[in-house]
This record gives C-alpha cells, structure tokens and sequence, in this order.
C-alpha cells in the first residue's frame, strides 16, 4: 500500500450499526486524501523518523536524548513509536501514532471531508478491521518495519541457539482419524451454529430464547505432535513450534532464511525432560496460542451469579485477556485439495522463567502474555526466526530439527454447535 497511489481493492461490508446505519462501502481505486489535521505529509514524516530511528538504531525522547534501540529492548521501544500514546512512545509528538493514522486514513476514504456525515468504517474499528481486505496492504507496511529492524541485528551465534546436552531425535505428526497418514495435516469446510442473542433487541419474555447464525468456516482435523527428545539429564525445556512454506508461489524452494520472517509460531510450552529418551505428545488444541469459542453475555452472567454464591471460583484475568487468543479452528492454513507443502520446525530451548505460573493465568498466553504482568519467556517473540539465517548449517544445531508436511483440503462438512 502507498499513500499516493490508489487503494485497488473495494470493499462491500454489508453490516450495520446498532442504529441501522449501514458501514460505508469503498468503490475500487480509491485515492487516500488528509483528513483534518492528519495530513499525507504529516504521516509520512511520522513514517521516515520511524524507519530512520530504525536505520541508526536511536530514538530520539521528549528530553531530546538520544536512546539506544538495545537488542533486548529495542523491539518494544518501536513497537511503543509505533502505536503512538503520550505514556507509551518515547516521544508521541515526534514520532506520531501511525498505526492509528492507517486506520483513520483508510477508513475515511470515501469521505475525506466529511460532508456526507457517514458513520465509522469497519477500518476504524479495531475489532472489525479484519474483515476489510486493505488494512492487510497497511499492515504489511508496518510487518516491513519490524523486519527492517530485525535484520539490523547481528544473527544468533551458535551458542545463542545450542542447548548443551538436548538433541530432537525425531519430529512426526499425526492426525487423529485412524485414517489419518503421518505428517498429513487435513483441513475443511465446517458449519458451526453460533450464538447472537447479543445483538438481537428482545423483550423481557423473550430473554430465555437463544438465537443463533449458522455460518460456513475453516477447521482442521485434530492432531498431535510426537517429539522424540535426547537429554543429557532431567530438567524443564521449552518446546517451540514453528509451520512454515517450503516454496514460493513460483513453486521455487525456499532458503531457510527467506522462509523464517513467513514462520508462524504454533505452539509454546514447557515440558519435563528425562534423563535420556523423553518421548513429548502435545494435542493441537492444547496450543498455548489459541482458544476455542467464546463466552457469550448470558453465559458470564450466569458464571458470575454462581461464583457470587461460592459454587466455584471465577478469574477475571482469564476472562479479560482472553480475546488475545488466535482462534482453534483457524491454526492450519487451507492448504491444497493436491496438498501444500510446509516445513515444521520444533525447537528445544532452554527454561529461564520470569515468572512462576499461577492458576489463574490464561493457557493462551502465546502471542499475548498474561495480563498485566511481563511476558513470561525470556526469548524474543519469534525466537529464533526472528533474526537473520546467514549459515544454515550454524543455525540447525542439535536441538532444532524440521520436517516436510503436508496440508490437504478436502471437500468435507462437519457440523456441531460453537461456544
């Protein structure tokens, strides 16, 4: 996406507010213009101080210091200038709020000016940006900062990525169908029952009637991974799960460092190594990066009505932080009805916790943390793609091990009701 060229794609939401009106549809080939006092010029300003603060590696605060961009802290300072915020950015005058410009600029498109008085787009919501296929263009944008910044880093040295003693013998995953073949994922189409009494108006009679939609989704058939391990003495190790394309679009092999900014974190979690062979299963939904459902208002209001009486307990952070989580059914790519080949990547590092778990914390805490305290992991989100390959064979030690998968679409519907 660039500011000064035509947005290609239109969009039609076909949704409306609460009040009837409708979201405004954009027409194709559409020019982005100012709007008020965010102008073109001003985010592009915003654009170059962050990319040059990138480049040089210091940011300039509100104290006019110059502070470096440190390798430990450096992404969360760009993510800070990023997002913008008088408490967050190091210096939110200088440095803007261009996540939040994107969002404007684009969903004011059709009325700049405001002359019509349209309501707010699905792009100036955050929860309902998704659906609009331009903000994906804006936030390749933003992906292309933070990869401009990671590839000013220095590659992980062999012993950054070495841990002494473990080795991955063997990786395989298996579906849970007994006709399931090893290392073939499946995928399909399914329709899910899902419950929108919340945005239904209905009498007090009424309130006891459950209304549901019956909508058509992506799913994956339930697997497992098995990781054989080899450890030189018994203790706790994190276990990383990374899926990535083996090819380009042209068909062509990918290197490992073309491929590592397009790996996608599976899965996270912490496990007991034995002293020698330790044979690891993990359940594809038991991801710490993905939930499954979502609790609808009736339901929490009845958690809340039976935690008051003391029939359980009730933990309002698992509660709250819970939108964080990626959803199941979506862990997979759709993949190809003659299958699409990926890499999956597992690695074995070692444990350094922040922090001791407590039983309240989200299981999802993935991509997202906990809520309100730091991120519990002392690796980098993305570790250890998330720098620069430039010797394949430094990289692989023994603790890193990768297959070929499979991911196969076929023509199957499944129904059963969602949370």
């Amino acid at each position: 996406m660039h500011v000064h060229k035509p947005v290609k794609s239109g969009f039609a939401p076909h949704a409306s507010y609460a009040n009837g009106l409708d979201f405004p549809t954009r027409p194709e080939h559409m020019q982005i213009e100012s709007v008020g006092n965010l102008t073109i010029e001003k985010t592009e300003e915003w654009y170059r101080r962050v990319v040059d603060a990138v480049d040089t590696g210091f940011v300039l605060n509100q104290e006019h210091e110059r502070k470096e961009m440190s390798h430990e802290n450096g992404i969360n300072v760009l993510g800070h200038m990023i997002h913008g915020g008088q408490h967050i950015s190091p210096n939110p005058r200088y440095y803007g709020h261009l996540q939040r410009a994107g969002h404007v600029l684009l969903a004011k498109i059709t009325d700049p000016k405001n002359k019509f008085e349209q309501p707010a787009s699905v792009v100036e919501h955050y929860e309902t940006s998704a659906r609009d296929p331009a903000i994906y263009s804006f936030y390749k944008v933003i992906d292309h900062i933070f990869l401009r910044y990671k590839n000013t880093l220095p590659p992980y040295t062999r012993n950054q990525l070495y841990h002494s003693g473990v080795e991955v013998e063997a990786v395989k995953v298996i579906g849970e169908t007994h006709a399931s073949t090893a290392n073939v994922l499946i995928t399909h189409m399914e329709h899910v029952d899902i419950d929108v009494s919340d945005a239904v108006v209905m009498t007090p009679q009424q309130a006891n009637i459950d209304v549901k939609a019956r909508i058509q989704r992506l799913t994956h058939e339930p697997f497992k991974y098995v990781i054989t391990v080899n450890s030189r003495e018994q203790k706790k190790a994190v276990v990383r799960v990374f899926l990535a394309p083996k090819y380009n679009w042209l068909g062509e092999k990918l290197t490992v460092d073309e491929r590592r900014w397009m790996a996608v974190e599976m899965d996270k979690f912490v496990t007991e190594l034995n002293q020698g062979q330790t044979v690891i299963k993990r359940a594809s939904h038991e991801s710490s990066i993905t939930v499954t459902g979502t609790q609808t208002y009736k339901q929490m209001m009845l958690d809340v009505a039976t935690a008051m009486k003391g029939e359980h307990q009730m933990y309002t952070n698992k509660i709250v932080h819970k939108q964080c989580g990626y959803p199941q059914h979506l862990l997979l790519p759709k993949g190809k009805p003659q299958g699409m080949v990926f890499k999956l990547y597992v690695v074995v590092s070692e444990y350094n916790p922040v922090q001791e778990s407590s039983t309240h914390e989200s299981e999802y805490y993935g991509y997202c943390g906990h809520a309100g305290v730091k991120y519990p992991d002392t690796k980098p989100m993305g570790y250890p793609f998330d720098r620069r390959i430039v010797d394949e064979d430094q990289f692989f030690t023994k603790n890193i091990h990768g297959i070929d998968v499979v991911v196969k679409h076929v023509r199957h519907v499944a129904l059963q009701s969602a949370a």
